[in-house]
């Protein structure tokens, strides 16, 4: 039988990755701000680290979740990935392709088309149509040259 020799999560990994997420920093940059003292080396190996790489794919996608909504779903995650990518481009200046990806994470939302929809019959009742075609057939026969 053959064991997996796992590595431990680490303590520090979980902050490391919310200033990874949040601040868009790289993995070396975010345990320097948290400081640590790893060398390059050792933070690709941490990096490569299945405990690492899980809990950095949840923590993203629970990141992107609270971007796109309030539930946990696939479209929620989808959402906030684009809002997060979204205000990215805002702050490296790219305000029409930032624009552009908050206008298709809202129409993913159904947010985007008519405001509101107007019924022009809505209000009227049998009555009325009745009346407005009556008149109508009237003012069509008076204007017809006998």
């Amino acid at each position: 039988m053959s064991t997996t020799n796992r590595q431990p999560v680490e303590d520090f990994y979980a902050p490391a990755i919310d200033l990874m997420i949040q601040e868009h920093v790289t993995f070396p940059q975010a345990t320097a701000l948290l400081g640590k003292d790893l060398t390059p080396d050792q933070c690709v190996g941490h990096s490569r680290r299945q405990a690492f790489r899980e809990l950095y794919q949840a923590m993203l996608l629970a990141h992107y979740a609270t971007k796109g909504g309030v539930e946990q779903t696939q479209k929620a995650v989808i959402v906030g990935a684009i809002l997060s990518d979204a205000e990215r481009l805002r702050e490296m200046g790219k305000m029409k392709e930032a624009s552009d990806a908050t206008d298709k994470a809202a129409g993913i939302l159904g947010l985007k088309g008519a405001e509101t929809t107007f019924n022009l019959w809505g209000d009227l009742s049998g009555t009325d149509l009745q009346r407005a075609r009556e008149e109508i057939q009237a003012r069509k026969a008076a204007s017809r040259p006998n």
